[in-house]
């Protein structure tokens, strides 16, 4: 074995390492003693013990043992609380004063970031033994912002144009989780959509519950008044596509869906996706990430809905209604879609649909100079 100069010796790190050994021998004694009383459970960090051998066996007292939970709160309130953000950034004294407001705005919204990343992560159980519920939701909906503009569609030169709330939006994402739709039981029929902005921020703007009328299934199938509705709701949140999931009854909604576009005069992309994951993952994966950086916002409309209750008391393996954490799971992570020519939309509101992401059609230039 070769070491070039720089390195260590290695027989010089196994002398090291022995005699640091034999340094820490005689106290070892000592803390086997501390750990017994203490933290007998944990006597093992010190001594290899055999799997199922009794502890606390000389523990009469409980003193030290709450001594020690009395010390991991106390660091933990103190240094870490899981409650509260224990940390921030600002701006050092090297940066220019003109510059200070707006670094600590981008500073202190990258500390909630982190502050987010932490609060999901197993720094709390890992680090200062904070006891955690494995039942406890994952979703929190008190992490997501409220408002209650609405959708402003303009065409300015020529070019359309969709704002919220003073902010473009350049794509929107519509997923449809389909049921028979029974008023009262069974599984819900969910549409929902999710538009995102120039700076990345996702706005939940929409979602809708939707059941069919028996009384009126003689005349119209229960599939065709849901497909309505999913149209109605396409036509009023300017969505340029709208994905099915086809599992289950969703395979024969497509084409019934693509006729009521028509009979309507709205042009629209009709994106089918059967899903094969399970569904606690695809909930997981689209709202883990958005709800830690703080990006998503819901409507006023989405906190009326049975939307919330459904995050406040959905577990990961559970037996309760997800339907529309489903449906906007499928929002968030879909693909947006570019439409047909404007120009084919017979409906003057639903033109707006086609062409407010901006400019998606060839352009000819005209060039001076010889190919």
């Amino acid at each position: 074995m070769t070491t070039n100069a720089s390195s260590p010796d290695p027989e010089k790190l196994i002398q090291r390492y022995r005699r640091a050994k034999e340094r820490r021998s005689p106290w070892e004694g000592h803390w086997q003693e501390c750990y017994a009383h203490a933290l007998p459970h944990r006597e093992a960090a010190i001594t290899a013990t055999a799997p199922g051998s009794k502890k606390g066996t000389r523990l009469y007292d409980g003193t030290a043992t709450d001594a020690v939970d009395q010390l991991a709160a106390s660091l933990l309130s103190e240094l870490t609380p899981p409650w509260d953000q224990w940390f921030d950034f600002k701006p050092g004294k090297e940066a220019p004063d003109e510059a200070h407001q707006k670094m600590g705005e981008i500073l202190g919204h990258a500390a909630s970031v982190l502050q987010g990343h932490f609060d999901r992560s197993n720094f709390a159980v890992e680090m200062m033994l904070q006891p955690t519920n494995v039942l406890d939701s994952r979703l929190d909906p008190d992490r997501i912002r409220s408002y209650e503009d609405e959708l402003d569609y303009r065409e300015a030169n020529g070019e359309p144009l969709l704002h919220l709330g003073g902010r473009r939006l350049v794509s929107a994402s519509c997923f449809w989780d389909p049921s028979f739709g029974r008023p009262g039981r069974g599984d819900a029929s969910v549409i929902a959509a999710v538009f995102t902005d120039q700076e990345g921020g996702y706005w939940l703007h929409g979602i809708e519950y939707m059941t069919h009328v028996p009384e009126i299934t003689d005349r119209i199938d229960e599939a065709t008044q849901l497909c309505r509705q999913a149209v109605s709701f396409a036509r009023r949140h300017f969505v340029p596509a709208i994905t099915i999931e086809t599992n289950g009854i969703g395979r024969f909604l497509p084409g019934l869906f693509r006729r009521e576009l028509n009979r309507s005069g709205l042009v629209a992309a009709v994106i089918e996706h059967v899903s094969t994951r399970n569904k606690a993952d695809r909930i997981l994966e689209a709202f883990d990430a958005v709800l830690a950086a703080g990006q998503l916002a819901a409507h006023t409309r989405v906190w009326d809905s049975p939307f919330i209750r459904e995050m406040r008391e959905w577990q990961p393996g559970g037996n309760g209604p997800d339907d529309g954490l489903d449906a906007v799971a499928g929002c968030l992570l879909s693909e947006p879609v570019r439409l047909a020519e404007p120009g084919r939309v017979r409906d003057p509101r639903a033109r707006g649909m086609t062409a407010w992401r901006g400019n998606v059609w060839p352009v000819r230039i005209n060039a001076d100079f010889d190919v």
